[in-house]
């Protein structure tokens, strides 16, 4: 990626600049931008009628009746899918002379936090979210809804007050209606410049440790792929527990049912 990335003004602490620069490379990656219609199809295909499907495109799958769990089970195939392709790449990005997608950082980092961002919007999808592209991007809002939820994923406390925030107002909304887009609120820029600050100081150590671990390469390709299923898994099971306890994800019958997912 040679295009220089804004850096937005308020952002000032190095490690809130770094996340920053680095995920909004991220999100330009191709394949990395999820299309909910095609995602939910594809998802559901198997499962539910025809009628059913396009019922959840239009409106959200609870709407459409569709259960927490069979929600569940989906997106913990999501998970273990994404978990798995992670962690293929990470081992041979742990091999010297592996796929580097963006220079200054290695492989499997940029693999890992694709992955993870791919994970947020679909999980996002499963629990009723509305599409979070317009003519297939992100505007400035959804996408510092993403980076909130990729916050949340990483159990940064500022970025669950966030999606409190803007979540609340969402209710309200699919109470009346379906927004089709800018959807709750704003992310409140004071929450997003400090989870940005955290996941920044959390990218920073994984790069020294990610450094460390290719002293010896064929090991270290080993610990690559081991930290990135290790990690992965129980981040987008955190953020997927958070996402399925909102009302808006919820069909009818699901109102006095809690799931419990392993950490």
């Amino acid at each position: 990626m040679k295009n220089r990335i804004r850096i937005p003004a308020g952002i000032h602490d190095k490690h809130s600049r770094l996340a920053w620069s680095f995920l909004k490379r991220i999100l330009a990656l191709p394949g990395v931008k999820v299309n909910r219609a095609a995602f939910l199809r594809r998802q559901l295909g198997s499962h539910f009628p025809a009628e059913q499907i396009e019922a959840a495109i239009s409106s959200n799958p609870a709407k459409a009746g569709i259960g927490i769990r069979d929600i569940e089970g989906i997106a913990n195939g999501s998970i273990r899918y994404h978990v798995s392709l992670a962690g293929a790449a990470a081992f041979g990005a742990g091999i010297p002379g592996g796929l580097a997608l963006l220079a200054t950082v290695p492989a499997d980092t940029t693999q890992y936090y694709a992955h993870a961002l791919i994970l947020a919007q679909k999980l996002a999808y499963l629990n009723g979210w509305p599409d979070l592209l317009e003519d297939g991007d992100f505007d400035d809002d959804t996408e510092h809804k993403v980076l909130i939820l990729l916050g949340v994923m990483m159990g940064v406390t500022q970025a669950n007050s966030a999606l409190k925030v803007i979540t609340q107002a969402f209710s309200q909304e699919v109470a009346v209606r379906v927004p089709r887009k800018a959807f709750g609120k704003a992310v409140p820029y004071r929450l997003l410049k400090q989870t940005l600050r955290w996941i920044g100081i959390s990218l920073n150590k994984q790069l020294f440790a990610k450094g460390v671990s290719r002293v010896i390469p064929v090991v270290g390709g080993f610990v690559a792929a081991g930290t990135t299923a290790f990690t992965l898994r129980p981040i987008a099971r955190r953020l997927q527990k958070h996402l399925s306890q909102l009302e808006f994800a919820k069909a009818p019958q699901d109102k006095q049912i809690t799931i419990a997912i392993d950490p």
